[in-house]
């Protein structure tokens, strides 16, 4: 599991208010696509998936204020969120053998 925490924005800014998600618990999502976007005093931006999964949760809704360091999303890294499959359904499928 990925928990993804807000970044440290430069500037001294400490916080921000979630905008909108461009994603929802359970969608898949690839690094780097677009994942929140949200707005410090300053400026709006989009927060890139820092890593390709299955959304798990994602903390706050809009209008939602967040600080830097707190849990935005947490994106299971695992097989896109399908536990792995056991050997035997794996040579079943036609799949190599797990090393």
């Amino acid at each position: 599991m990925l928990e993804f925490k807000l970044p440290d924005l430069g500037e001294g800014i400490h916080e921000c208010e979630i905008l909108s998600w461009h994603v929802q618990p359970g969608e898949v999502i690839a690094e780097d696509e677009p994942l929140v976007e949200v707005e410090t005093d300053k400026a709006a931006m989009t927060l890139p998936s820092p890593g390709s999964g299955r959304i798990v949760s994602l903390a706050g809704e809009a209008g939602d204020t967040v600080l830097v360091g707190e849990v935005l999303a947490v994106i299971d890294t695992t097989g896109n969120g399908e536990p792995p499959a056991s050997p035997a359904v794996a040579r079943e499928k036609g799949a190599a053998p797990l090393a």
